[in-house]
């Protein structure tokens, strides 16, 4: 079988051109930042208090239906697994990306609420944790902004296949509450990364 090699960070990386699988894979060549993502227009609306589908986009063009959220709406964001490549004890920031429909500087703030749990029947889900990030908007209409947490909100993720739940709202700001209409788009979750899999797939997944 003809082996291909590839020198990456610490011992090189062999391929079998015949099975098409990386073999020997070194653990430790991706350090840096990646994105597990959650678009709201996939999430499950809450039996009141719901964002409002609206259109999105200047009016001479061709609009698309996304979430209006007015103070104290809010909508279920679908959970987030947390995968093999994480850096273990490396954080995670989440953040929302969103816009608003004019020209109002005023702030927007949001609260994501928060349910983790290891997998593998290592622990349950507790009662949720409130994380809050405000952010002045552009005052430019359909402006794309994200609005991140602190590092003193950030989580540390210890192993893969722990769940997060994660709950959007948007709540009075603390100072200069927005009047445009305010559109949430997706959560996301930066997380560090130190390697492409972990050797075993379920505790220990390290050994």
């Amino acid at each position: 079988m003809a082996i291909i090699t590839r020198t990456g960070k610490g011992a090189p990386l062999t391929y079998g051109e015949l099975d098409g699988n990386w073999n020997d894979l070194d653990a430790r060549t991706a350090e840096g930042w990646r994105d597990l993502v959650a678009p709201i227009s996939a999430a499950g609306a809450p039996p009141s208090s719901a964002a409002t589908a609206t259109n999105f986009g200047p009016a001479a063009t061709p609009q698309r239906r996304q979430f209006a959220f007015g103070i104290d709406d809010y909508m279920f964001i679908e959970p987030f697994h947390i995968d093999h490549d994480i850096k273990p004890n490396g954080l995670a920031y989440l953040h929302v990306h969103w816009s608003t429909s004019g020209t109002d500087t005023g702030n927007v703030r949001w609260e994501f609420n928060v349910q983790r749990a290891l997998g593998h029947n290592q622990a349950n889900f507790a009662a949720p944790i409130q994380k809050y990030v405000e952010q002045a908007a552009a005052g430019t209409a359909w402006r794309h902004m994200i609005a991140e947490v602190d590092v003193a909100d950030a989580m540390t993720l210890t192993e893969p296949d722990e769940l997060i739940l994660v709950t959007l709202r948007r709540v009075e700001p603390l100072t200069g509450t927005n009047s445009d209409t305010v559109f949430g788009l997706m959560v996301d979750l930066h997380y560090e990364v130190d390697r492409f899999a972990t050797p075993n797939k379920s505790p220990n997944f390290y050994a």
